[in-house]
């Protein structure tokens, strides 16, 4: 039985990682799908003006928060 074991070990973590790598890109899919929905209702923000505020008080020694 273990010689059947040791067979099956190989394509038991095979499928394994198979399977991990399928449900990572499902998501990765799942996740563009909704980032593209989400961009075609809403719109992207362009403004960025904030962060050069934020850069520049910085800069000027300020803190965050």
């Amino acid at each position: 039985m273990s010689a059947l074991q040791d067979h099956l070990a190989p394509e038991t973590a095979l499928g394994s990682v198979l399977r991990n790598r399928l449900r990572t890109f499902i998501l990765l899919v799942a996740v563009l799908a909704l980032a593209m929905a989400w961009q075609t209702r809403w719109g992207v923000v362009t403004d960025t003006s904030w962060i050069i505020t934020m850069c520049e008080r910085m800069l000027g020694g300020d803190r965050l928060y």
